[in-house]
């Protein structure tokens, strides 16, 4: 899955994610096995935070057969590498477009989060790349359904943007502002697009909060 929007096993640069200690090895009735820290744990269900998953995933009493302690000392959130920089890169002239008009990549964005609160695969197809969208739908078993999916991407995917600027260059285009953090703060969001078959598709969701 590339950079990004793997949304689902990706970075959590997002939002911070930090170390879970105490793993567990579970097993599941359906034959898989995988290590994880149990971060909450209810008659009904627990939630695993696994390791290379950016957010918890939830798994119910009757899909588990066991759980065993691992020798694991903890799962960390996957360390997210910036690509490689291309040695004398010729860019086209970016065009910028600020707030508060809104342009080309801000209503893909709007009609993107309207697609993840619809829960709506089809929907979000428009506004992926389609390399995406197969991968999540391969491993849409293996992270606990796609209700699980759209519950990450939903976390991952910031709203009430204010401040927004964008710019295109080529077959690219970034859009930025700010959102509510997660943790009181504000977050500094960057959005990556990319063309595809002629339309612009999102590649990347990132933010940092400051406190």
């Amino acid at each position: 899955m590339r950079k990004g929007l793997r949304i689902l096993v990706v970075s959590f640069l997002v939002f911070g994610l930090a170390g879970v200690c105490l793993a567990e090895k579970i097993y599941l009735k359906s034959g898989r096995v995988f290590e994880g820290a149990i971060v909450e744990n209810t008659e009904e269900y627990i939630k695993v935070q696994e390791k290379d998953v950016p957010l918890p995933l939830t798994y119910y009493r009757d899909q588990i057969e066991r759980i065993e302690k691992s020798a694991t000392p903890s799962v960390q959130a996957p360390e997210v590498k910036k690509p490689p920089v291309k040695a004398a890169e010729v860019k086209k002239p970016v065009e910028a477009r600020e707030s508060p008009a809104a342009g080309e990549l801000s209503k893909v964005y709007q009609n993107y989060l309207e697609a993840v609160a619809k829960k709506s695969f089809d929907d979000l197809k428009k506004y992926m790349p389609a390399k995406d969208m197969a991968d999540m739908e391969r491993d849409a078993a293996a992270l606990g359904g796609m209700d699980n999916i759209f519950q990450m991407i939903m976390m991952m995917s910031p709203k009430d943007l204010k401040n927004v600027t964008e710019a295109i260059s080529g077959d690219t285009g970034e859009l930025k502002g700010v959102a509510p953090g997660m943790f009181g703060g504000e977050a500094q969001v960057t959005i990556s697009f990319g063309q595809e078959d002629g339309k612009w598709k999102i590649t990347n969701i990132s933010s940092s909060e400051s406190n």
